[in-house]
């Protein structure tokens, strides 16, 4: 653990397949002016150049391969072969801000919090910020603030305690999409949480990653009605909060619509873009008033209303006169 002065963070970031974008990742880790860090790659059996990449920076990266398995199997084959106090995971696609772990580890002298979270910018595949989370995290019990509002933060927006990873249980094998929201649930029963309000991290959107695949969209959304349901029936969720669980799924939902949307818009697929803005739009108040996609939505409309003039004055100029 520590050397006694002062606790040992381990930042442990999954990857498979990851090459183009994990220098990054780990050069945000590296550069953290917080002093006592490790770092550790877990290689979920990739096959690029993962590998070659990791063994350049020597001794100051711990470098574990595994046959692939998963992003939870990953994480837990971290967690259990680092050493720090706190953990963080980042993402190979990700990036900390240099006083990330410095910022909030000064937040995590009271034993009984075991998770310390702040706020994340949004970047476009090139880097490029592109929005940023509200900064109003909640503090304390967060457990049935989970269920009101899903997920407080991005993975690697966080640090959390050895003992209470440990003490949850550690991530879900089962799970291959919403393991983290499942693991935070389980953290919440057994320790506080405290949010500093500083966007402190980079969460990019990839294609890849989310996409915007409709089935992937689909089972994304039925993966978390079936984790919320359980947790329901189990009956240590409140009543008055089984029905903030289910606006919860429907804004899920229309967050991967919007998420698509702007993904669909930076690959250059604007008529797919524009239709799924609609839907946002269209949806709920959270997305009625999101300048990006109505710049996006505005687009589309006028795009396809040129595109039914140009059509019509054709048709007109084939009439015999």
């Amino acid at each position: 653990m520590s050397d006694g002065t002062g606790a040992l963070v381990s930042i442990v970031i999954p990857t498979y397949n990851g090459a183009r974008y994990l220098p990054e990742a780990i050069e945000s880790a590296l550069a953290q002016t917080y002093p006592y860090i490790e770092v550790v790659v877990v290689d979920d059996g990739s096959t690029d150049e993962t590998a070659q990449l990791v063994a350049g920076y020597g001794k100051r990266v711990t470098y574990l391969r595994q046959d692939n398995a998963g992003p939870s199997v990953a994480r837990n084959r971290g967690i259990t072969a680092s050493h720090g106090d706190f953990l963080c995971f980042l993402d190979s696609d990700d990036k900390l801000r240099p006083e990330m772990v410095s910022a909030l580890v000064a937040h995590a002298d009271d034993e009984t919090v075991g998770v310390v979270y702040c706020g994340h910018y949004l970047t476009s595949p090139d880097g490029k910020v592109v929005g940023q989370s509200s900064l109003d995290g909640p503090s304390g019990d967060v457990f049935e603030e989970l269920f009101r509002r899903g997920g407080l933060c991005v993975m690697h927006a966080a640090i959390v305690r050895r003992s209470a990873a440990l003490r949850a249980g550690l991530f879900d094998i089962r799970l291959r999409q919403w393991e983290d929201y499942e693991f935070w649930i389980r953290v919440a029963k057994c320790c506080k949480f405290k949010f500093v309000p500083a966007h402190l991290v980079e969460y990019r959107q990839l294609m890849g990653s989310n996409g915007r695949d409709r089935s992937r969209r689909v089972r994304s959304v039925r993966v978390l009605r079936s984790l919320l349901r359980a947790w329901v029936a189990s009956g240590e969720v409140p009543k008055h909060v089984e029905r903030q669980a289910e606006v919860h799924l429907h804004r899920a939902r229309l967050q991967q619509i919007a998420q698509d949307a702007f993904l669909c818009y930076w690959a250059g697929d604007r008529s797919a873009a524009g239709r799924l803005a609609l839907r946002a739009i269209a949806g709920g108040p959270r997305y009625m008033f999101n300048r990006g996609l109505w710049a996006i939505a505005a687009k589309f409309v006028l795009a396809a209303s040129r595109s039914v003039s140009d059509r019509a004055a054709d048709e007109g100029g084939d009439r015999p006169r």
